[in-house]
Formats: structure tokens, sequence, C-alpha cells
């Protein structure tokens, strides 16, 4: 029985844009639309259906049967280029996406209008929760951690019109409020940055994701959702490794770091209007 990919994407737009969204987001973490159609006929082409979360959920649960060649497709952020570009592949190829959203960001440079979100929504995809602000989790306390998830929430169904089940944690990251405060506000999903598959019995409020990178070989993205055993067995290591440097500098420093490495511009909203 193969465990389930919930790939996740951040920005998909026309190559002539790439440098300029650069300084928003890592390079890595934005795809041309031209490789994003690609990656959609690979899935298409090896069979794969689209899931939501909820469906995941309940497949992780033992409600349903465990679906074959599954795949949940998400997008990290808000950008517009989910809406301009990538939404209409999704749809072309018949795909369902689910799209977390940092809602005090929304109508900012580049990033989608609660517009565009409300014609997200009617179109039958789903979007949800990626805080309020984008905070780093485990520099907030209990009171921060609760505003950031039930305000985002709170935003969303006001404007949306429809129930808020899932949040995507920021970089990943957490604390040790976060479980009793998700359950609280009524979220009953939660899905992280770790590398995995998601297998039957697995942790709905820990879900594993697979970070989609432009920029990477079509045959290597292949590799990834099909689960090429040698390709499977490096990615492992090199989030092992990863996520060891993150916890010896601590997730402060490393996102510092990161930031400044890569050239990308603070991405706490709060921090941003000071």
């Amino acid at each position: 029985m193969r465990g389930i990919p919930i790939l996740m994407y951040h920005e998909v737009t026309q190559a002539a844009q790439v440098e300029r969204l650069s300084s928003h987001i890592q390079r890595g973490y934005i795809c041309t639309a031209e490789e994003f159609e690609a990656h959609m006929q690979v899935l298409s082409s090896n069979g794969m259906r689209g899931l939501s979360l909820l469906e995941l959920a309940a497949a992780l649960r033992g409600e349903v049967p465990w679906p074959d060649k599954a795949v949940v497709i998400t997008f990290d952020d808000g950008y517009e280029g989910n809406h301009t570009h990538a939404r209409p592949i999704l749809k072309r190829h018949g795909f369902h996406a689910t799209f977390f959203i940092v809602t005090n960001k929304m109508g900012d440079d580049s990033m989608m209008s609660w517009a565009q979100l409300q014609e997200l929504c009617d179109e039958g995809f789903h979007v949800q929760s990626h805080t309020a602000n984008h905070p780093l989790l485990s520099t907030l306390d209990s009171k921060a951690t609760l505003a950031e998830l039930r305000d985002s929430k709170a935003a969303i169904e006001g404007r949306l019109g429809h129930a808020v089940h899932s949040i995507s944690l920021p970089n990943g990251d957490s604390n040790e409020h976060l479980r009793e405060h998700a359950r609280a506000c009524g979220y009953a999903v939660v899905c992280g940055s770790g590398f995995g598959f998601n297998e039957p019995g697995g942790d709905v409020l820990e879900l594993k994701r697979i970070a989609v990178k432009g920029g990477q070989a079509l045959e290597k993205f292949e590799r990834i959702v099909t689960q090429h055993p040698q390709t499977m067995r490096r990615l492992r290591w090199q989030s092992a490794v990863k996520g060891g440097v993150a916890r010896a500098l601590g997730k402060k420093n490393y996102n510092w770091l990161y930031n400044a490495v890569f050239g990308v511009r603070e991405q706490d909203k709060r921090k941003q209007s000071r």
C-alpha cells in the first residue's frame, strides 16, 4: 500500500516574472507555468487522481477505502499566480487543489485579492488558513498562537462564507500550543512541511508534504510522485540533514540565515509593517 503525497507549491508564474518575485520568496519555490503544466501532465499520465485534504484525512482514519494512485495538491501563501496561472492549468487537467493563504497579506503586492479567492471557491477549490501573519510559531506564546489560528479562520469564513477546516504551518514551524488551539478552533487537518508520504493511521494534525521546486528536472518530479526507491532515500537523507541544521541553529536563526542567503524579505506581516 503506497503512501499518499501532498505536493507543496508556492508560486506559479511566467518565466519573465521569476526574478522580480524572488525577493518575495526563494527562487526555488517559484515554478513557471510551463513547469507546472508539465507536472500536471505527469500526474495525469501516471493515472493519479486528486484528493482534498478532508478526503485524505478520512482515508488516514480508515473511514473510507485507501485510495490508489492519489495525490493532494496544495499551495502556500496566496500568491497571485496561483489564480492567474495555476488555476486554469489545474482545471484543464481536472485536479483539485487547496490554497493556504496568509489572510493579512491578501491584496498586497503579488498576492491574490479576496475577489480572486472567491472565484477559486466558486470553481470548487478550497481556500484554507496559513495563519494571519505568517510568523514563526516557535517564537509565539499561547495567546499569540491562538490569535494567528483564530483570526485567519475568522477572516476566511467571514469573507468567503465557507468553513475553514485545514491549516498549513508557516515554514513548517510549530510549538507546544499548536495542537490544543488547532482543535479548539475547529481545525481538522494540520499540514507541516516535513518530507514524506502519508500512510494509513497517520497523524492528521501533522501531515507530511513534499516541497516542489522550480527548475528541477521533470524526470526527478516523476520519480518523486511515483516513489522511486533510490530517489526517496536521497530525499529523506537531505531532509534529515536540513532538519538537523535547523535544530542546531534554532528555528529563528535558521530562518534569518535562510532569508539572508536567498535575498528574501521578512515574511512575517507584523514585522513588515514596523
